[in-house]
């Protein structure tokens, strides 16, 4: 049996920061991807949130309080998020960038895990596929953007 035989390759996924409109002249203006808190954990270490998710993460999706007497959040769909934020993104990134899986992140985060278990409880009722998730533990300047797409009805452009 030859080594030389043709293997499947194993190919690192693309990431992607998702993120809405209303982020973009920022980002754009600093030409960096700044790392953020997931929570509310004031001991917790930020991170540049990614995602594998090929066509939309669904934890970028705004929110809505439906108030009554029993109040209750709602996820907007991506269409919504869109409509009210004004536009969808992605900033694709180069595969040099240096990632941390969401599974190592929790341990090196310093979140308590009681805010774990109840940010995962929410992020996978709102769609997300937390083995896509991933964070820079640094800034990601734009040296390390392979380009910026918008959300179209024909889908992700340049």
């Amino acid at each position: 049996m030859s080594l030389l035989q043709d293997q499947p390759l194993s190919l690192p996924p693309q990431y992607y920061h998702y993120t809405i409109g209303e982020m973009i002249p920022a980002i754009t203006t600093t030409q960096t991807l700044l790392p953020h808190p997931i929570s509310l954990d004031p001991d917790e270490r930020p991170g540049v949130w990614v995602s594998s998710h090929p066509s939309w993460e669904p934890t970028v999706n705004r929110a809505i309080l439906i108030k009554g007497k029993r109040p209750l959040v709602r996820f907007m769909t991506k269409e919504e998020t869109g409509r009210a934020c004004h536009g969808l993104y992605r900033i694709c990134l180069s595969p040099s960038v240096p990632l941390v899986t969401w599974d190592n992140y929790k341990l090196m985060s310093q979140i308590h895990v009681k805010m774990i278990r109840a940010l995962e409880t929410q992020f996978l009722a709102a769609g997300a596929q937390l083995a896509q998730w991933a964070t820079s533990l640094s800034p990601i300047p734009h040296t390390a953007w392979d380009h910026i797409e918008q959300w179209t009805p024909d889908g992700w452009t340049p």
